[in-house]
């Protein structure tokens, strides 16, 4: 499921440092020598199989052009950055994520302006998620959910599925719920004065709304 490295921030992707990888050889081991050469995270969907063969042949070019070379050696693959990892994974899937994460954090500051008596700290404070390999993504959620106080309605939605070890960066119990849930097509949704999260399919229709300035000179034309 994953290849690991510690947390990394946005400049490990967007900088200028170069790296190449092998051709010819399996998605795990082109992940691993990303993560050797530049320290990124990169996630790997759990519908990725690690043993599709991949050919990139870059020579040594900046690391996001490595990223959007290794998604399109794959069929129907692509990869989301975020401030603390990449992930890889299909296209029409993995895209939801910043959606996801956008609409939990919204949910997460409302929770944040409730009494303080009323919500575990815990609940949207930063915890380390780590699991031993062989571990499901059922127990991950449920270990996490535990740690912060949190009740987790739904679990039964994820189907059984086992996943490698890993160690990932500080986040919030609902990125980690994010995170796992999007390869599911699920999401979380956060109870409006409780702590409880509750799992259910991922809404087609929720957009991510960019909002930009625009000079004056510029608004006729996008008027």
């Amino acid at each position: 499921f994953f290849q690991a490295e510690d947390g990394i921030r946005d400049y490990k992707v967007t900088g200028v440092q170069t790296c190449a990888l092998p051709i010819y050889v399996p998605l795990r081991s082109q992940l691993e020598s990303l993560r050797q050469q530049t320290g990124i995270l990169v996630l790997r969907d759990r519908r990725l199989d690690p043993r599709f063969p991949v050919s990139v042949d870059t020579g040594f070019v900046p690391r996001a052009v490595v990223l959007q070379q290794l998604a399109g050696a794959i069929p129907q693959c692509h990869s989301v950055v975020t401030d603390n990892y990449v992930l890889l994974g299909p296209a029409d899937r993995v895209g939801r994520l910043p959606v996801l994460l956008k609409l939990a954090s919204e949910q997460l500051n409302s929770w944040k302006k409730l009494p303080s008596n009323r919500l575990p700290k815990k609940a949207f404070g930063d915890i380390l998620p780590a699991w031993s390999a062989g571990t499901e993504p059922r127990e991950i959620l449920e270990r996490a959910a535990a740690e912060c106080g949190i009740e987790l309605e739904n679990p039964e939605l994820l189907s059984h599925d086992v996943w490698d070890a890993v160690s990932l960066p500080r986040m919030t119990f609902a990125e980690l719920a994010c995170l796992v849930l999007v390869q599911f097509d699920l999401q979380p949704e956060l109870a409006a004065d409780t702590a409880v999260v509750r799992l259910r399919p991922i809404d087609p229709a929720a957009v991510l709304e960019l909002k930009h300035s625009v000079s004056v000179r510029q608004k006729p034309l996008v008027q």
